[in-house]
């Protein structure tokens, strides 16, 4: 029997009976996301905020789309910082300044990838305001960005960037818990960009209006060097010790692209171990992986960083805009380089 996820990817499970009893719950759903955007009362910020979201639940590369974010307004002379939710920590304070030392388990595993890659001020707080309030008053931003943040609408934003996994699309279009979205799909018509992962999902069969959807840009996930967990130590993958055992694990909301990335650059894999989206990884994970070589994700390696074992290596991954794909002539960059300095010459600061 399907897992009630397994039907959320397939496009014709509106025939499928648990789909069917779910449908209602669905609309239910759908109409308390539009209740929430439509009378929320939202706190401004004298600073532009950029958000970066998804209407799926899972995986969809929004942390390397934040990074590469970050990286981009340093380039055009923005100072930058994040403010996040901090899904899957237990932070002992709120707000709390996360650093390139903190543990995952305190700020979760994404707010604490993004401190360490970027060297940024990242500050996590389930109440966005007080994130921002807190991260204004100590560092000078002159520009924020809300990792995660599209249903959280306490918090006015001047950008709003939703990121879609090319190749799963919104799925079959419903709203949790029959289908994989938090919004319905006309929410798409609302926000500013559309980034789609790999390559660009069909958007037409959710019935949304083509001429009413925002600048839509498609972008890559680029590995880097391997990164022994340990030493530090940098390698490209086809340097890495040609050992008979090879394994890969993946907590992450998609676990087989990260899977299938590594085969696809020539990787032998001799076993993989899937876990849950922000799993708290613990001494006993990695005993029980049988591997002369580990690979991981650099959202795991934050959280085994303590226990990891000369076994362990991990891949980083950027994200990598190819406009000359795009029906449109200016470039991601040029675009959400303008919207920013739109909004901070409004701003009165």
């Amino acid at each position: 029997m399907k897992r009630l996820q397994e039907y959320w990817y397939d496009r014709s499970s509106s025939k499928y009976l648990p789909v069917r009893l779910l449908k209602p719950l669905s609309s239910l759903v759908a109409a308390v996301a539009h209740r929430r955007l439509v009378k929320a009362t939202s706190v401004a910020s004298p600073v532009p905020v950029i958000v970066v979201g998804n209407l799926s639940v899972g995986g969809t590369g929004k942390t390397p789309v934040t990074v590469y974010l970050v990286e981009l307004l340093r380039r055009q002379g923005f100072n930058p910082g994040v403010i996040s939710r901090g899904y899957g920590g237990k932070a002992p304070s709120s707000p709390f300044d996360v650093q390139s030392d903190s543990l995952g388990a305190e700020s979760g595993d994404e707010p604490l990838l993004i401190a360490r890659r970027c060297g940024c001020p990242v500050v996590v707080d389930p109440v966005r305001p007080r994130a921002l309030s807190f991260l204004l008053a100590k560092y000078s931003c002159d520009v924020v960005i809300s990792d995660d943040g599209l249903q959280h609408h306490a918090l006015a934003r001047d950008v709003e960037i939703v990121v879609i996994d090319g190749a799963r699309g919104l799925g079959n279009g419903l709203c949790l818990p029959a289908g994989p979205l938090r919004e319905s799909a006309d929410r798409l018509t609302t926000v500013d960009f559309i980034l789609h992962n790999s390559r660009q999902a069909d958007l037409s069969m959710y019935c949304l209006d083509a001429g009413a959807l925002p600048p839509q840009h498609v972008f890559g996930l680029n590995p880097g060097q391997a990164v022994h967990c340990l030493s530090g130590r940098r390698v490209s993958l086809s340097a890495l010790p040609q050992l008979p055992t090879v394994a890969a694990l993946a907590g992450i909301g998609h676990p087989q692209r990260f899977f299938t990335m590594l085969e696809g650059l020539g990787v032998s894999l001799q076993a993989t171990h899937a876990f849950v989206d922000h799993h708290q990884f613990r001494r006993e994970d990695l005993a029980s992986i049988e591997g002369e070589l580990i690979l991981m994700t650099e959202k795991d390696a934050v959280k085994c960083r303590d226990f990891a074992d000369e076994r362990c290596w991990y891949v980083p991954i950027e994200a990598v805009f190819d406009d000359s794909a795009s029906a449109i002539d200016v470039s991601f960059d040029q675009q959400i380089t303008a919207a920013v300095t739109a909004s901070a010459s409004r701003k009165v600061i």
